[in-house]
């Protein structure tokens, strides 16, 4: 077998790192995750149950599907803190000079922890978009029930809707309450191609049955040069438009109770109507850029393991939460930019990263 090949193949220093690095990872999501969900989970939930009554059964569903999302956010301050503990205890016990002298680089000394969190982030992609977005979603509806003693309803109130047609605006919309199927109070504001207001229709009920949405008692104001040139009354009228506006108005879930394909969906839909979506967009790309974090953090923490030797637990776990904070707080800064159309969503999303990996450049100068 060729040296070069052969140099690379897991032996026991390889064996003996991962197992030093494992034992600190579970010593660490087992703590974070314990902070995460009696902080932000645990005494919320005994409130409610205070609140509202809830039952054994309903408070241990709850506390079930909030699990997952505690998960995803324990892993990249999980792989940090391990990382910073375990490498700096080969550090501080002079063991690194040994595996050194081996004839082992720094890149091939952790070549089976860089491969592990690779394989880290990749399964918290998948974890974030298709089991903690169905735990959030049934964690609202629980949520939901527990308050109200009933299921979510697929209603809504003052609903507003624009319709465009290349870039041209149609159609304004206004309904008192939209469930789903029907609409109380709707109000329809019709445009020409100059933009001119053209036709005026409200009605006191409107039903989407076959394709249509068949309105009921109610008037079209005919305008012409912005004044009514017409008015007509009807019993039963019936438009064969609004595409997008059932699937919308039917969409009650969170950005964070979809994966990413249904996000984009919803996004796609929503820009179909006109609406502002920076906000949306940017929670999308960070479905992404949030399981990056893994990553990152663990290439950071490599640096700042190695470079002094006087590094102890409590530098470990001030250092952790230092650069934690830090990560979110650059987050939520571009998030809110990305809402207010300042940059792009794709760069608010990635922003973080980014700033983190040039400070990873910095740590390696």
């Amino acid at each position: 077998m060729d040296n070069g090949i052969k140099s690379l193949l897991p032996d026991l220093i390889d064996r003996y790192i991962f197992i030093e690095f494992i034992s600190y990872f579970f010593f660490s999501i087992t703590l974070f995750m314990s902070i995460n969900t009696f902080v932000f989970v645990f005494f919320g939930l005994v409130d409610l149950a205070v609140k509202y009554g809830i039952s054994f059964y309903l408070f241990l569903e709850l506390f079930i599907y909030s699990l997952p999302e505690m998960i995803f956010y324990s892993i990249p301050m999980s792989v940090l803190l391990a990382s910073i503990l375990s490498i700096g205890r080969f550090f501080r016990d002079n063991e690194l000079i040994a595996f050194y002298n081996s004839g082992r680089s720094t890149i091939r000394l952790f070549l089976g922890l860089f491969l592990f969190v690779s394989l880290l982030t990749i399964f918290s992609i998948i974890f974030n978009n298709f089991i903690v977005s169905k735990s959030n979603n049934n964690f609202s509806k629980k949520m939901f029930y527990a308050q109200y003693k009933n299921n979510i309803p697929i209603s809504k109130n003052n609903i507003f809707y624009q319709e465009f047609e290349k870039g041209i605006l149609k159609r304004i919309f206004y309904a008192k309450n939209f469930n789903g199927n029907t609409m109380l109070k709707p109000l329809v504001q019709e445009f020409d191609n100059l933009g001119n207001i053209s036709n005026i229709i409200s009605a006191d009920k409107a039903e989407f049955k076959n394709n249509l949405w068949f309105f009921y008692t109610g008037t079209i104001y005919n305008i012409n040069d912005k004044k009514y040139s017409s008015v007509v009354n009807f019993s039963d009228y019936s438009l064969p438009f609004f595409n997008e506006l059932n699937s919308i108005a039917r969409e009650i879930k969170e950005p964070k109770e979809m994966n990413f394909f249904e996000l984009k969906n919803h996004i796609e839909k929503l820009k179909k109507a006109g609406q502002k979506t920076g906000f949306i967009e940017t929670q999308l790309y960070q479905k992404i850029t949030i399981s990056f974090m893994t990553f990152i953090f663990f290439i950071i923490s490599v640096p700042i393991s190695i470079s002094n030797k006087n590094k102890n637990s409590s530098f470990a776990f001030t250092t952790s939460l230092l650069l934690i904070f830090s990560y979110y707080l650059l987050m939520f800064a571009f998030t809110a930019m990305g809402s207010l159309d300042i940059f792009s969503p794709i760069f608010c999303a990635f922003a973080p990263n980014i700033i983190f990996l040039f400070f990873f450049l910095f740590l390696i100068l």
